[in-house]
Protein backbone atom coordinates (compact mmCIF):
# COMPACT_ATOMS: atom_id res chain seq x y z
CA UNK A 1 0.00 0.00 0.00
CA UNK A 2 1.12 3.44 -0.85
CA UNK A 3 0.49 6.24 1.69
CA UNK A 4 1.42 9.93 1.63
CA UNK A 5 1.49 11.50 4.87
CA UNK A 6 1.45 14.99 4.97
CA UNK A 7 2.27 17.31 8.42
CA UNK A 8 3.52 20.13 9.51
CA UNK A 9 6.95 20.12 11.23
CA UNK A 10 9.61 17.27 11.32
CA UNK A 11 8.98 15.24 14.02
CA UNK A 12 12.60 14.59 14.58
CA UNK A 13 13.73 14.98 17.01
CA UNK A 14 10.92 15.19 18.90
CA UNK A 15 10.46 18.57 21.02
CA UNK A 16 7.02 18.10 22.42
CA UNK A 17 4.89 15.77 23.42
CA UNK A 18 2.46 16.80 19.85
CA UNK A 19 5.73 15.79 17.67
CA UNK A 20 6.72 12.42 19.73
CA UNK A 21 3.32 11.37 19.19
CA UNK A 22 3.89 12.09 15.15
CA UNK A 23 7.08 10.38 15.39
CA UNK A 24 5.39 7.26 16.72
CA UNK A 25 2.99 7.73 14.02
CA UNK A 26 5.67 7.93 11.24
CA UNK A 27 7.34 4.75 12.77
CA UNK A 28 4.35 2.64 12.77
CA UNK A 29 3.29 3.45 9.60
CA UNK A 30 6.51 2.43 8.10
CA UNK A 31 6.92 -1.01 9.20
CA UNK A 32 3.58 -0.95 7.17
CA UNK A 33 3.33 0.91 4.11
CA UNK A 34 5.36 2.41 1.31
CA UNK A 35 5.42 5.38 2.74
CA UNK A 36 5.93 9.26 1.21
CA UNK A 37 6.28 12.15 3.41
CA UNK A 38 5.69 16.01 2.83
CA UNK A 39 6.77 17.66 5.66
CA UNK A 40 7.05 21.70 6.70
CA UNK A 41 10.93 22.30 7.81
CA UNK A 42 8.93 24.79 10.39
CA UNK A 43 11.81 24.89 12.77
CA UNK A 44 14.68 24.56 11.00
CA UNK A 45 15.69 20.86 11.50
CA UNK A 46 16.51 20.42 7.82
CA UNK A 47 18.36 17.08 7.48
CA UNK A 48 19.33 16.03 10.72
CA UNK A 49 15.74 15.02 11.26
CA UNK A 50 15.10 14.01 7.33
CA UNK A 51 18.05 11.68 7.78
CA UNK A 52 16.01 9.72 10.66
CA UNK A 53 12.77 8.85 8.60
CA UNK A 54 14.78 7.83 5.66
CA UNK A 55 16.27 5.50 7.44
CA UNK A 56 12.73 4.09 8.31
CA UNK A 57 12.15 3.67 4.51
CA UNK A 58 10.66 6.91 4.45
CA UNK A 59 10.50 9.24 0.85
CA UNK A 60 10.86 12.48 2.27
CA UNK A 61 9.85 15.76 0.95
CA UNK A 62 10.67 18.93 2.86
CA UNK A 63 9.28 22.41 2.22
CA UNK A 64 10.24 25.59 3.60
CA UNK A 65 8.32 27.51 6.43
CA UNK A 66 6.81 30.51 3.95
CA UNK A 67 6.61 33.04 6.89
CA UNK A 68 8.69 34.26 9.09
CA UNK A 69 8.14 33.97 12.72
CA UNK A 70 6.12 36.34 14.69
CA UNK A 71 8.55 37.29 17.38
CA UNK A 72 10.73 37.63 14.34
CA UNK A 73 10.31 41.19 13.69
CA UNK A 74 7.64 43.35 11.68
CA UNK A 75 7.41 40.92 8.90
CA UNK A 76 6.55 37.65 10.96
CA UNK A 77 4.03 39.94 13.49
CA UNK A 78 2.38 41.60 9.61
CA UNK A 79 2.18 37.41 8.75
CA UNK A 80 0.62 36.72 12.18
CA UNK A 81 -1.98 39.69 11.68
CA UNK A 82 -2.74 38.47 8.00
CA UNK A 83 -3.46 34.33 9.28
CA UNK A 84 -5.63 35.81 11.94
CA UNK A 85 -7.58 38.27 9.37
CA UNK A 86 -8.05 36.75 6.25
CA UNK A 87 -6.64 32.68 6.02
CA UNK A 88 -9.53 30.01 6.08
CA UNK A 89 -7.14 28.24 7.96
CA UNK A 90 -5.88 27.78 11.97
CA UNK A 91 -3.29 30.95 12.05
CA UNK A 92 -0.42 28.04 12.71
CA UNK A 93 -1.38 26.10 9.60
CA UNK A 94 -1.64 29.83 7.79
CA UNK A 95 1.64 30.41 8.73
CA UNK A 96 2.94 27.18 7.90
CA UNK A 97 1.83 26.94 4.02
CA UNK A 98 1.60 28.45 1.16
CA UNK A 99 -0.33 27.92 -2.21
CA UNK A 100 2.86 26.85 -3.32
CA UNK A 101 2.98 24.45 -0.62
CA UNK A 102 -0.50 22.77 -2.18
CA UNK A 103 0.58 23.08 -5.79
CA UNK A 104 3.89 20.92 -4.96
CA UNK A 105 1.66 18.50 -3.00
CA UNK A 106 -0.75 18.51 -5.89
CA UNK A 107 2.53 17.34 -8.36
CA UNK A 108 2.98 14.77 -6.19
CA UNK A 109 -0.22 13.26 -5.76
CA UNK A 110 -0.65 13.44 -9.98
CA UNK A 111 2.68 11.07 -9.92
CA UNK A 112 2.44 9.09 -6.90
CA UNK A 113 -0.05 6.83 -7.38
CA UNK A 114 -1.39 6.87 -4.02
CA UNK A 115 -3.75 4.54 -2.11
CA UNK A 116 -4.21 6.77 0.46
CA UNK A 117 -3.41 10.17 2.06
CA UNK A 118 -2.94 10.85 5.42
CA UNK A 119 -2.84 14.43 7.58
CA UNK A 120 -1.49 14.44 10.66
CA UNK A 121 -2.99 16.74 12.95
CA UNK A 122 -5.20 19.69 11.39
CA UNK A 123 -2.47 22.11 10.78
CA UNK A 124 -1.66 19.29 7.78
CA UNK A 125 -5.05 20.33 5.96
CA UNK A 126 -3.51 23.65 5.08
CA UNK A 127 -0.98 21.54 3.05
CA UNK A 128 -3.54 20.49 0.41
CA UNK A 129 -6.49 20.95 -1.60
CA UNK A 130 -8.23 18.02 -0.36
CA UNK A 131 -11.14 18.58 -1.50
CA UNK A 132 -10.33 17.91 -4.69
CA UNK A 133 -7.55 15.11 -4.67
CA UNK A 134 -8.36 12.26 -6.86
CA UNK A 135 -8.77 8.61 -5.77
CA UNK A 136 -7.07 8.02 -3.33
CA UNK A 137 -8.68 7.55 0.15
CA UNK A 138 -8.22 10.25 2.93
CA UNK A 139 -7.71 9.83 6.70
CA UNK A 140 -6.87 12.46 9.24
CA UNK A 141 -5.70 11.82 12.69
CA UNK A 142 -7.60 14.62 14.97
CA UNK A 143 -5.08 15.58 17.98
CA UNK A 144 -7.44 17.17 19.45
CA UNK A 145 -10.96 18.86 19.04
CA UNK A 146 -9.99 21.72 17.68
CA UNK A 147 -12.65 23.88 18.13
CA UNK A 148 -13.88 23.13 21.29
CA UNK A 149 -10.02 23.98 22.37
CA UNK A 150 -10.32 26.99 21.06
CA UNK A 151 -13.68 27.99 22.18
CA UNK A 152 -12.21 26.60 26.06
CA UNK A 153 -9.47 29.38 25.60
CA UNK A 154 -12.26 32.04 24.38
CA UNK A 155 -13.80 31.64 27.61
CA UNK A 156 -10.56 31.45 29.61
CA UNK A 157 -8.71 34.73 28.38
CA UNK A 158 -9.28 38.19 28.42
CA UNK A 159 -9.91 40.22 25.29
CA UNK A 160 -8.59 40.51 23.16
CA UNK A 161 -7.15 37.44 23.17
CA UNK A 162 -10.30 35.60 23.62
CA UNK A 163 -11.87 37.21 20.40
CA UNK A 164 -8.58 35.73 18.67
CA UNK A 165 -9.54 32.46 19.94
CA UNK A 166 -13.26 32.41 19.89
CA UNK A 167 -12.67 33.51 15.58
CA UNK A 168 -10.08 30.46 15.51
CA UNK A 169 -12.38 28.04 17.06
CA UNK A 170 -14.76 28.81 14.17
CA UNK A 171 -12.40 28.50 11.30
CA UNK A 172 -11.56 24.91 13.44
CA UNK A 173 -14.95 23.88 13.50
CA UNK A 174 -15.77 24.97 9.80
CA UNK A 175 -12.35 22.77 9.04
CA UNK A 176 -13.76 19.98 10.68
CA UNK A 177 -17.07 19.77 9.45
CA UNK A 178 -15.82 19.91 5.70
CA UNK A 179 -12.99 17.20 6.54
CA UNK A 180 -15.76 15.19 8.52
CA UNK A 181 -17.24 15.10 4.73
CA UNK A 182 -14.40 14.65 2.55
CA UNK A 183 -12.12 11.79 4.56
CA UNK A 184 -12.93 8.56 4.39
CA UNK A 185 -12.08 7.90 8.59
CA UNK A 186 -11.09 9.90 10.92
CA UNK A 187 -9.19 9.01 13.79
CA UNK A 188 -9.66 10.32 17.45
CA UNK A 189 -6.24 9.85 20.07
CA UNK A 190 -8.68 9.26 23.03
CA UNK A 191 -12.59 8.26 24.21
CA UNK A 192 -12.61 11.43 25.41
CA UNK A 193 -12.34 13.37 22.06
CA UNK A 194 -14.55 10.60 20.40
CA UNK A 195 -17.48 11.74 22.68
CA UNK A 196 -16.75 15.48 22.17
CA UNK A 197 -16.77 14.80 18.04
CA UNK A 198 -19.63 12.94 18.71
CA UNK A 199 -21.35 15.60 20.56
CA UNK A 200 -20.61 18.76 18.37
CA UNK A 201 -21.06 16.76 15.17
CA UNK A 202 -23.70 14.25 15.54
CA UNK A 203 -23.50 12.94 11.42
CA UNK A 204 -19.62 12.11 11.50
CA UNK A 205 -18.32 8.53 11.23
CA UNK A 206 -15.62 8.88 13.87
CA UNK A 207 -12.97 5.67 14.44
CA UNK A 208 -11.49 5.52 17.79
CA UNK A 209 -7.54 4.52 17.23
CA UNK A 210 -5.89 5.22 20.94
CA UNK A 211 -2.31 7.11 21.31
CA UNK A 212 0.84 4.89 22.14
CA UNK A 213 3.89 5.55 22.70
CA UNK A 214 6.78 2.69 22.52
CA UNK A 215 7.82 1.22 25.92
CA UNK A 216 10.84 -0.35 25.48
CA UNK A 217 12.53 1.83 28.15
CA UNK A 218 15.46 0.03 29.45
CA UNK A 219 16.28 2.70 32.60
CA UNK A 220 12.75 2.47 35.64
CA UNK A 221 12.18 4.83 37.81
CA UNK A 222 13.71 4.38 41.10
CA UNK A 223 12.72 5.81 44.72
CA UNK A 224 14.82 8.64 46.09
CA UNK A 225 14.63 10.77 48.94
CA UNK A 226 15.64 13.63 47.52
CA UNK A 227 11.56 15.44 47.51
CA UNK A 228 11.68 16.68 43.45
CA UNK A 229 8.71 16.99 41.58
CA UNK A 230 8.23 17.57 37.63
CA UNK A 231 6.64 18.82 35.07
CA UNK A 232 7.48 19.32 31.39
CA UNK A 233 5.80 21.51 29.05
CA UNK A 234 6.80 24.58 26.48
CA UNK A 235 4.44 27.44 28.07
CA UNK A 236 3.93 28.43 24.36
CA UNK A 237 0.80 25.91 24.53
CA UNK A 238 -1.83 27.93 27.00
CA UNK A 239 -2.73 24.27 28.58
CA UNK A 240 1.04 23.93 30.08
CA UNK A 241 1.27 27.82 30.50
CA UNK A 242 -1.51 28.07 33.07
CA UNK A 243 -0.17 24.62 34.82
CA UNK A 244 3.39 26.18 35.27
CA UNK A 245 1.52 29.42 35.92
CA UNK A 246 -0.43 27.00 39.34
CA UNK A 247 2.71 25.73 40.24
CA UNK A 248 4.57 28.84 40.32
CA UNK A 249 1.79 30.84 41.82
CA UNK A 250 -0.09 28.25 43.93
CA UNK A 251 1.37 25.09 45.07
CA UNK A 252 5.36 26.78 45.35
CA UNK A 253 4.00 28.96 48.14
CA UNK A 254 2.31 26.56 49.99
CA UNK A 255 5.19 23.95 49.85
CA UNK A 256 7.42 26.17 50.76
CA UNK A 257 6.09 25.93 53.80
CA UNK A 258 5.40 22.77 54.40
CA UNK A 259 8.06 20.98 52.89
CA UNK A 260 10.60 23.86 51.68
CA UNK A 261 13.27 21.59 51.12
CA UNK A 262 10.82 20.02 47.89
CA UNK A 263 12.15 21.18 44.31
CA UNK A 264 9.46 21.76 41.06
CA UNK A 265 11.37 21.22 38.13
CA UNK A 266 10.13 22.60 34.78
CA UNK A 267 11.54 21.12 31.55
CA UNK A 268 10.64 22.90 28.50
CA UNK A 269 9.89 26.72 29.77
CA UNK A 270 13.19 28.69 31.05
CA UNK A 271 13.19 31.35 33.37
CA UNK A 272 13.35 33.84 30.82
CA UNK A 273 10.16 32.71 29.10
CA UNK A 274 7.95 33.33 32.09
CA UNK A 275 6.82 36.57 34.31
CA UNK A 276 9.46 37.35 36.85
CA UNK A 277 6.63 36.48 39.68
CA UNK A 278 6.93 33.02 38.83
CA UNK A 279 10.45 32.78 39.73
CA UNK A 280 10.90 31.21 43.51
CA UNK A 281 13.57 29.58 45.26
CA UNK A 282 11.84 26.03 45.04
CA UNK A 283 11.18 26.25 41.21
CA UNK A 284 13.81 25.20 38.76
CA UNK A 285 12.94 26.09 35.38
CA UNK A 286 15.57 23.85 32.74
CA UNK A 287 14.30 24.70 29.63
CA UNK A 288 14.88 22.50 26.47
CA UNK A 289 16.43 19.79 27.58
CA UNK A 290 17.82 16.69 25.56
CA UNK A 291 16.09 13.44 25.48
CA UNK A 292 19.21 11.78 27.55
CA UNK A 293 18.17 15.06 30.61
CA UNK A 294 14.26 14.19 29.80
CA UNK A 295 14.65 10.71 30.42
CA UNK A 296 16.88 11.30 33.82
CA UNK A 297 13.85 13.85 34.97
CA UNK A 298 11.53 10.70 34.49
CA UNK A 299 13.38 8.59 36.11
CA UNK A 300 15.08 10.11 38.93
CA UNK A 301 12.87 12.82 39.74
CA UNK A 302 10.12 11.59 43.19
CA UNK A 303 6.58 12.17 41.13
CA UNK A 304 5.35 13.41 38.43
CA UNK A 305 2.78 16.21 38.86
CA UNK A 306 0.46 16.93 35.63
CA UNK A 307 -1.64 19.98 36.69
CA UNK A 308 -3.45 20.32 33.84
CA UNK A 309 -6.92 21.90 33.60
CA UNK A 310 -8.44 21.82 30.06
CA UNK A 311 -7.59 20.73 26.47
CA UNK A 312 -8.22 17.49 24.76
CA UNK A 313 -5.75 15.00 23.33
CA UNK A 314 -3.72 12.78 25.07
CA UNK A 315 -1.14 14.28 27.47
CA UNK A 316 1.56 12.70 25.96
CA UNK A 317 3.63 13.56 29.40
CA UNK A 318 1.30 11.10 31.28
CA UNK A 319 2.11 8.32 29.03
CA UNK A 320 5.55 8.95 29.45
CA UNK A 321 5.79 8.95 33.06
CA UNK A 322 4.01 5.99 32.65
CA UNK A 323 6.25 4.11 30.98
CA UNK A 324 9.05 4.49 33.12
CA UNK A 325 7.12 3.59 36.46
CA UNK A 326 7.19 6.70 37.42
CA UNK A 327 3.98 7.91 40.07
CA UNK A 328 1.58 10.49 38.38
CA UNK A 329 -0.14 12.67 40.44
CA UNK A 330 -2.95 13.82 37.64
CA UNK A 331 -5.89 16.45 37.83
CA UNK A 332 -9.06 14.41 36.56
CA UNK A 333 -9.08 16.65 32.91
CA UNK A 334 -5.15 15.46 32.66
CA UNK A 335 -6.26 11.52 33.11
CA UNK A 336 -9.91 12.11 30.81
CA UNK A 337 -7.47 11.04 27.91
CA UNK A 338 -6.24 7.91 28.61
CA UNK A 339 -8.65 5.35 28.76
CA UNK A 340 -6.71 2.93 30.75
CA UNK A 341 -5.29 5.39 33.58
CA UNK A 342 -5.46 3.51 36.67
CA UNK A 343 -8.00 4.84 39.34
CA UNK A 344 -5.44 6.55 41.29
CA UNK A 345 -5.67 9.90 43.39
CA UNK A 346 -6.53 12.77 42.16
CA UNK A 347 -5.01 16.45 42.01
CA UNK A 348 -6.82 18.72 43.09
CA UNK A 349 -5.96 22.26 42.14
CA UNK A 350 -8.97 24.47 43.49
CA UNK A 351 -7.26 23.89 46.70
CA UNK A 352 -3.59 24.37 46.96
CA UNK A 353 -2.63 23.95 50.70
CA UNK A 354 -4.73 20.63 50.50
CA UNK A 355 -2.74 19.64 47.30
CA UNK A 356 0.69 20.18 49.11
CA UNK A 357 -0.56 18.20 51.63
CA UNK A 358 -1.49 15.66 49.40
CA UNK A 359 1.82 15.96 47.32
CA UNK A 360 3.74 15.97 51.05
CA UNK A 361 2.18 12.83 52.13
CA UNK A 362 2.84 11.32 48.84
CA UNK A 363 6.72 12.68 49.37
CA UNK A 364 6.94 11.06 52.84
CA UNK A 365 5.66 7.76 51.87
CA UNK A 366 7.84 5.36 49.90
CA UNK A 367 5.74 2.37 49.30
CA UNK A 368 2.81 4.62 48.78
CA UNK A 369 4.98 6.12 45.50
CA UNK A 370 6.24 2.85 44.68
CA UNK A 371 2.81 1.75 44.19
CA UNK A 372 1.58 4.11 42.10
CA UNK A 373 4.45 4.21 39.57
CA UNK A 374 3.80 0.20 39.28
CA UNK A 375 -0.02 0.20 39.08
CA UNK A 376 0.90 2.82 36.17
CA UNK A 377 3.13 0.70 34.39
CA UNK A 378 1.39 -2.23 34.61
CA UNK A 379 -1.84 -0.73 33.12
CA UNK A 380 0.33 0.51 30.13
CA UNK A 381 1.63 -2.87 29.73
CA UNK A 382 -1.66 -4.52 29.97
CA UNK A 383 -3.23 -1.53 27.33
CA UNK A 384 -0.79 -2.71 24.94
CA UNK A 385 -0.74 -6.63 25.18
CA UNK A 386 -4.66 -5.84 24.11
CA UNK A 387 -4.24 -2.61 22.00
CA UNK A 388 -3.24 -3.48 18.42
CA UNK A 389 -1.35 -0.03 18.81
CA UNK A 390 -2.84 1.73 15.75
CA UNK A 391 -1.58 -1.34 13.45
CA UNK A 392 -3.25 -1.75 10.25
CA UNK A 393 -5.47 1.33 11.04
CA UNK A 394 -5.95 2.08 8.03
CA UNK A 395 -6.91 -1.49 6.52
CA UNK A 396 -4.37 -4.19 5.89
CA UNK A 397 -1.31 -3.31 4.29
Amino acid sequence: MRLLYLSVGIPFPPRSGETRLRLCHLEELACQYEVTAVLVDVDGTGEAGLGYLRRLGVVCHSLPRPTPRAREGWRGKLALAAALAFSPWPWHGALATCSAHRRRVAEIVAVGKFDAILFDHMNALALADWDRLPGARIFYIAHDVAGKFHGDLARLTPFPESLIHRCEGLKAQRLERRIMARADEIFCLSPLDEGQFRSLYPQADVTLSQAFLPTENRRRWHFRPEPRLFFCGTPSFPPNREAIGWLAGKLAPELAVTMPEARIVVAGAGAADLPSSWRRFNMDYRGFVTREALVGLFTASSLFLCPVSYGSGVKIKLLEALSFGQPVLATAEAADGISFFPPQPRLHKADPAQAARQIVALLKDEEALCRLGREGAEALAAFERTNNRGRGFMGKP
